[in-house]
């Protein structure tokens, strides 16, 4: 099976980083209710089940996962390096 990963303007997707518990939320354009799915330990992705599609993914332990490995695991293309531009002050 080929799995192509999608690729969604930056601008269009929304993070949230829960700095205590580092948990990064990653929302393609909202966050609506969804289910979710560990496509990985402590990789999670959301799937809205009326559209069948992937709304989005949150990373447990944010700040100590591979950023590589992510990138090869994750559905769609995260630029990591904008990421933590925006989370980081």
């Amino acid at each position: 099976m080929i799995c192509t990963k999608v690729r969604i303007p930056k601008e269009a997707l929304a993070y949230d980083y829960d700095r205590k518990y580092d948990i990064l939320n990653i929302f393609i354009d909202k966050p609506d209710p969804a289910t979710s799915e560990e496509i990985y330990y402590g990789v999670y992705i959301f799937i809205d089940e009326l559209a069948d599609t992937i709304i989005g993914a949150s990373i447990l332990d944010y700040s100590k996962r591979d950023k590589e490995f992510l990138k090869k695991i994750l559905p769609f293309e995260v630029d990591f390096d904008y990421v933590d531009s925006k989370i980081i002050n």
